[in-house]
């Protein structure tokens, strides 16, 4: 017992332990998120999303006052294609009883940027073109409150922070 103990001490002290969020790979993607309730109570704010790759749901972070709750995203591409789908959801704090904001963006990924080392296409598009999304949500079915989707960075590694 004491062997596996020491090993397994080993182990964590040789190779470091790191969450799942800090071992997740590229693409890092930031959206710029708009909640408009100017049909309920007036207010507008857009916040950047912290950048997260697909399936890593963000930390809980605010819309200005108008809202807060957590992002993720997942990512559709066809093998050999440079179109890539990003469907996005929201996690509203304010909606409660029904399904959450969901988006769908349509990008067009530009060459990769080369290695200076090796010469390989690593390192994230050179750019990209994305379509925005806004979907409504209608509260008790009186008052709406829109919600704008747009990507705003894009890159394969992770974001110094």
């Amino acid at each position: 017992m004491k062997q596996v103990l020491c090993f397994l001490i080993v182990l964590v002290v040789s190779f470091g332990v790191v969450s799942a969020r800090e071992a997740a790979t590229g693409p890092w993607i930031s959206w710029a998120l708009t909640v408009n309730e100017t049909y309920w109570q007036p207010c507008i704010a857009t916040a950047k999303t912290p950048a997260v790759t697909p399936g890593q749901p963000t930390p809980s972070f605010s819309v200005g006052d108008c809202d807060f709750g957590t992002f993720n995203y997942t990512l559709t591409q066809r093998a050999g294609s440079n179109n890539v789908t990003l469907s996005t959801i929201f996690y509203s704090h304010v909606i409660e009883d029904a399904s959450p904001p969901t988006c769908t963006n349509q990008c067009i990924l530009f060459d990769k940027k080369r290695n200076d080392q090796d010469g390989s296409g690593s390192g994230g598009p050179v750019g990209f073109q994305c379509t925005s999304c806004t979907v409504m949500d209608s509260r008790e079915g009186f008052h709406m409150t829109s919600y704008s989707f747009t990507v705003i960075s894009w890159t394969d590694s992770q974001p110094i922070i």
